[in-house]
């Protein structure tokens, strides 16, 4: 019987090859040489290939020539030429029989990447040819540009950051290093999935930018909501210790820099900030902000917002400066020193439903040249706004030529005082 072995087995790169096609379509070539019963094959060979990953003592597939990632070893074969044990193929060129595409996505992050070759003569059966080679920079380096949605996973509990996080079952640990591995340029939609658990981390969304609607979206709990009650099952905290609760991060998260932004479902508590926005356009959803400083800070930002709780903040539950504020989908500030506090110039619309109580200094404040429109139906979207202020240490309080248009929308009662102008606050 025959046997096949590696002996002088030759993998090369041949670098004019490289590179994402026009249709997102990745490839490269692949030379080598194989020698069967001791001399060099000449004839019809049967390839496998796959692209491999290594993470502790674990092998990840990431792509083979049949597509059916489930299987430890590909299905199907590519039949190629081979002359005096020489051999060639487009690895990804979909042209030929049996050969998947290759997502360039798999490149992403720059981790490690291996090719692995089965080969038979046609009369033996298959055998693996080792060792698995790796891919040079040259390769990896040119795959990453994504122009098609792309889901990344995140799990606390069973994730590895070695692993590129492509799919539940091999999930990334952190969600910065979901973020970190992200390519720098894309043409589409990224997701990050993040399951339930506890994250005790800054997670930092830099320069991140993209086109419409939203070029990066960062998703918890996905059934939370603000009457549902409760907290979202994914948290991300600023302490280290849930017993004495000490705030060892200065942000939760922290958004700088980046546009088309959205970032839905979690739990943030503990931390200096808890969402803090900078330079930035993002829509934060059905997210819950609890015992921080400032709970949701921005400043020269365009903020939407939407399904909202902050609570038991010992500075504000919201306080944008500078800042073009949204407010749909209901909207719940309390137990903090200031419910929401709008201010430098900044402006809030309140579509939809409100509630402020519970906070000493004050449910609303308004002041420095804010500005705060409570919505009478008359906007593009229709809305009209119906909240209660109560049960805080000054229900409304405008002061320094800042402003507020329909206050009266607001039932207000049990409040210190109601409502509160001064120096040439204005109420419309």
């Amino acid at each position: 019987m025959k046997t096949i072995r590696r002996s002088s087995f030759l993998l090369a790169f041949l670098l004019l090859a490289l590179g994402a096609r026009g249709d997102g379509e990745f490839q490269f070539t692949y030379q080598g040489r194989v020698f069967s019963g001791g001399k060099a094959f000449t004839g019809t060979g049967q390839f496998k290939l796959a692209l491999v990953t290594k993470a502790a003592t674990e092998t990840l597939t990431l792509w083979h020539n049949s597509g059916d990632l489930a299987l430890p070893e590909p299905d199907q074969a590519v039949s190629l030429a081979v002359n005096d044990g020489l051999c060639q193929v487009q690895v990804g060129d979909t042209t030929l029989a049996h050969m998947a595409a290759i997502d360039p996505a798999i490149f992403i992050g720059g981790a490690p990447i291996y090719l692995r070759v089965w080969f038979s003569d046609g009369t033996n059966g298959f055998a693996q040819l080792t060792p698995d080679r790796l891919l040079p920079d040259s390769v990896v380096r040119s795959g990453p540009f994504i122009t098609h949605p792309l889901d990344v996973y995140v799990n606390g509990s069973t994730g590895n950051d070695a692993w590129p996080g492509l799919s539940s079952d091999h999930p990334k640990k952190t969600i910065n290093a979901a973020i970190a591995w992200l390519p720098p340029r894309w043409t589409d939609k990224v997701t990050i999935h993040v399951a339930p658990g506890v994250y005790r981390e800054t997670v930092k969304i830099h320069n991140m930018m993209g086109g419409e609607p939203y070029a990066l979206t960062l998703i918890g709990d996905e059934e939370w909501t603000l009457a549902a009650g409760g907290s979202p099952s994914v948290r991300i905290t600023g302490t280290d210790d849930d017993l004495t609760h000490v705030k060892v991060r200065t942000s939760a998260v922290d958004v700088q820099m980046s546009s088309n932004v959205l970032i839905r479902g979690f739990l943030v508590d503990w931390s200096g900030i808890g969402l803090n926005a900078r330079h930035s356009a993002l829509r934060v959803e059905n997210c819950q902000i609890t015992d921080c400083v400032n709970g949701l800070y921005s400043s020269f930002a365009h903020q939407w917002i939407a399904g909202i709780e902050t609570a038991r903040c010992s500075g504000n539950g919201i306080r944008v400066d500078e800042t073009i504020l949204g407010v749909s989908g209901g909207l719940k500030c309390h137990d903090s020193d200031v419910g929401l506090r709008v201010r430098y110039g900044s402006h809030a619309e309140i579509l939809d439903t409100g509630e402020f109580y519970g906070c000493p200094g004050a449910g609303i404040l308004v002041e420095n040249h804010g500005g705060v429109w409570f919505a009478d139906g008359s906007s593009s979207s229709g809305s009209a706004y119906t909240g209660s202020v109560h049960d805080n240490g000054r229900g409304l309080w405008v002061k320094v030529q800042a402003y507020t248009l329909n206050h009266t929308r607001n039932a207000f009662f049990n409040n210190g005082q109601n409502v509160v102008q001064e120096n040439d606050g204005g109420l419309y």
